[in-house]
């Protein structure tokens, strides 16, 4: 996870050099595609199904020299960033949690010979819940998730407005655990809510709204990698 770390610490820069999210989660979709693509990036790549990101360099063969820059580099920093999210406050806009975890992290294991099960207690610490599930997906794992969905507003007898929906999850086995944000844009401003996900079909319904809501975004911020 070494060099997701510093792949992440990079895009967070991005982040905070240029407000407002564009240059940020562009550099999300790239990594994504990194991640998924066949083919290009310094050589042969087959995607994440290739090798388990803790393999580190052995994740690179003869057959696709590209895989351990690829899945190393990329799926390590979308892994930062997916926990990021996990622990993000989207009322308040705070990240206040994941920036106190990783300081923490850096602060006990300086200079010494850190793992990622030390890594899985730290974030286990600032979650206050347990987060082996994760690590067995998205570190010792290979597959990744495709999400197809469909959605509904409708509105109640007292005025207000509420939307219905439904995520249906396909190419994993088990189905995977995530934390999907779903927001709702409005005529003026937006809300976030996170959906758990953990089967193949997931049904979700919003608070109610004092206005109707003109659309929907599923995985907002490039959240969640998937197809």
């Amino acid at each position: 996870l070494s060099e997701g770390f510093a792949e992440y610490a990079g895009a967070m820069y991005l982040q905070a050099r240029h407000p407002g999210n564009r240059e940020f989660l562009s550099l999300m979709k790239q990594l994504r595609d990194r991640v998924l693509e066949r083919g290009g990036f310094g050589g042969w790549h087959e995607g994440p199904q290739v090798a388990p990101i803790w393999l580190g360099y052995r994740c690179s063969s003869f057959d696709s020299p590209a895989s351990y820059q690829n899945l190393v580099y990329a799926k390590g920093a979308y892994i930062l960033h997916m926990l990021r999210n996990q622990m993000h406050d989207y009322q308040s806009g705070s990240d206040a949690r994941f920036s106190e975890m990783m300081r923490d992290y850096v602060t006990t294991f300086a200079g010494l010979d850190d793992s990622t099960d030390d890594f899985l207690r730290s974030v286990e610490k600032h979650l206050h819940m347990p987060m082996a599930w994760f690590f067995e997906q998205w570190v010792y794992g290979t597959q990744v998730p495709r999400f197809e969905y469909r959605w509904n507003r409708y509105q109640k007898t007292d005025g207000r407005w509420m939307v219905k929906g439904q995520i249906d999850q396909f190419d994993t086995d088990p189905p995977f655990r995530v934390f999907m944000p779903i927001t709702l844009e409005f005529s003026a401003g937006r809300r976030t809510f996170v959906q758990e996900i953990n089967g193949v079909h997931t049904e979700f319904e919003t608070p109610a709204f004092e206005i109707e809501p003109k659309n929907v975004i599923f995985n907002d911020y490039f959240t969640v990698l998937c197809r």
